[in-house]
């Protein structure tokens, strides 16, 4: 399935990023944008995990649903 191999596509690129930079580089937050690479990184995990539990629901038959305003904590 195309989703998953973007999916794949995206950690990839992501554990790259994180082995290529220093904790404190990680931590660090940026003036203009007011975060940091983690906080972004969190984010995007984020998005991530919604698209992956509408690509679920297709898997079991179910109307699919993108929700990007219901995040679990």
């Amino acid at each position: 399935m195309a989703v998953l191999s973007a999916f794949g596509a995206m950690m990839d690129q992501k554990l790259r990023v994180l082995s290529a930079i220093k904790r404190s580089a990680y931590a660090s937050v940026c003036p203009l944008h007011g975060a940091s690479i983690g906080m972004h990184m969190r984010h995007s995990l984020d998005h991530c995990e919604r698209a992956a539990a509408a690509v679920a629901t297709l898997q079991d038959g179910r109307q699919p649903l993108l929700r990007y305003d219901v995040r679990e904590r």
